[in-house]
């Protein structure tokens, strides 16, 4: 994503800026209205002229490129504080009249360690996240630079700093994200544009100049701002990524098909293209995938707020999909993968998933239990699963050799020989 940040000036005016080369317009948002506009021109600076007033405030930006395609990326909200001229960005630091957000950043020192640096004067914190998961923590002190001990695998990571003032009041700054390249001890940063984005949903592109884009749907117990499903399996693999994110548990519905092809039919162009995801992922996967006509590849797919099995939770949330019997289908084909001992899982698939796609290509993985994928990835056989599908060498000889990996990481190393009869029983018939 351009880099595109809102500053205030000496004067107490709000500047935008961004890094885009090209056609960019600038709109004001305050209390969720636009206030004032600056049409499109090459200048990627505008100092708006709305005076100030207690409320809350956000930046637009759109960027328009040489064919007419227009992306766009908004701002955090920020509360305007008109006693000290500064702005609170919420949930975040502060902006100090005549200042940025603290300049806070990583690198990788001459031994391939992370250094976490920033400019604020105080106690800070650092949080080293890898896959959106806490892997180190440095509490507070009065250094403004720390060197992380964690040993670095290939992943997607970013830092989180706290920053904590004479009054005890704490405030956050997180990085974006980075791919880090064990080959080369190389950090890449990984910035997304914003598609489209609603009340509930957003839709994020990570842009790695393939020919192969991944399209990802979060699962539920997310939001707009949880890292995307399968960034670091495309973004290591160099393939693109579009990342479909729904919020507070809404389940996608406030995302419809034509929203969504809206979206992402842009960057889609002559790519091959893949609808990956599981549980609620999974059922996004299967039911937004046949528009864009994608390979599917669906674990474990389910929407706990359909009507067959809803939840207590989503008891009051209007569900507006279509049914799948009325859904546009792809033509290419489509991988589901579960566990077959898991009822709800079954019957979703058998009585409400078949509608659309009576004969996907399935493989089952016993006591895989619903979070099948973490199964895969225990077993070390998730990246074959999905990478042989990518290159076409999928098939039963794979499936087969899946099955017997995950049962024998479960301990069941009888059925693995069964498997591995089973695969060679006419040679063994042979030299019987």
């Amino acid at each position: 994503m351009y880099n595109s940040n809102i500053s205030i000036n000496a004067d107490g005016y709000l500047v935008a800026t961004t890094e885009y080369k090209g056609l960019v317009a600038f709109y004001l948002k305050r209390n969720n209205v636009y206030v004032e506009k600056k049409w499109y021109e090459l200048n990627n600076k505008y100092v708006f002229k709305e005076k100030f007033s207690s409320g809350v405030f956000g930046v637009k930006f759109f960027f328009k490129n040489d064919e007419g395609i227009i992306t766009t990326y908004e701002t955090k909200l920020y509360l305007y504080n008109p006693e000290d001229i500064s702005l609170k960005a919420i949930g975040d630091t502060v902006l100090e009249k005549g200042s940025t957000i603290y300049n806070s950043n990583i690198s990788l020192n001459a031994d391939g360690y992370l250094v976490a640096t920033t400019e604020y004067k105080g106690l800070v914190a650092f949080y080293l996240k890898r896959n959106n998961s806490n892997v180190e923590k440095k509490w507070y002190g009065l250094n403004n630079q720390y060197v992380f001990k964690e040993k670095f695998k290939n992943g997607v990571f970013s830092v989180k700093f706290f920053f904590k003032d004479n009054n005890g009041r704490v405030s956050t700054y997180e990085t974006d994200m980075y791919l880090y390249n064990s080959k080369d001890m190389s950090l890449e940063r990984m910035k997304a544009v914003t598609l489209k984005e609603g009340k509930d949903y957003k839709i994020s592109y990570y842009n790695r100049e393939s020919n192969i884009t991944f399209i990802t749907f979060n699962g539920t117990n997310t939001t707009k701002n949880t890292m995307p499903f399968a960034l670091s399996l495309a973004m290591s693999n160099g393939w693109n990524l579009v990342s479909v994110a729904q919020d507070n548990d809404t389940q996608y519905q406030g995302l419809s098909l034509d929203d969504f092809y809206e979206a992402v039919s842009q960057v889609i162009v002559n790519k091959e293209v893949y609808a990956y995801g599981a549980s609620l992922g999974g059922y996004c996967a299967l039911y937004f995938g046949g528009c864009i006509n994608a390979t599917i590849i669906a674990a474990s797919p389910k929407n706990s707020a359909h009507s067959s099995i809803r939840m207590a939770k989503f008891k009051g949330l209007t569900f507006n999909h279509d049914c799948f019997s009325t859904i546009p289908i792809t033509s290419k084909k489509v991988y589901i993968v579960y566990d077959p001992t898991i009822k709800s899982d079954s019957t979703f698939i058998t009585k409400y998933i078949s509608l659309a796609y009576p004969s996907p290509n399935v493989l089952t993985i016993e006591h895989g239990t619903h979070m099948v994928l973490q199964t895969m990835l225990k077993a070390g056989v998730l990246k074959l699963y999905v990478k042989s599908i990518v290159n076409n060498t999928y098939g039963t000889d794979v499936s087969k050799y899946i099955v017997a990996k995950c049962r024998h990481s479960q301990g069941k190393d009888e059925e693995v020989l069964n498997i591995l009869q089973e695969s060679i029983s006419s040679q063994l018939k042979t030299y019987s």
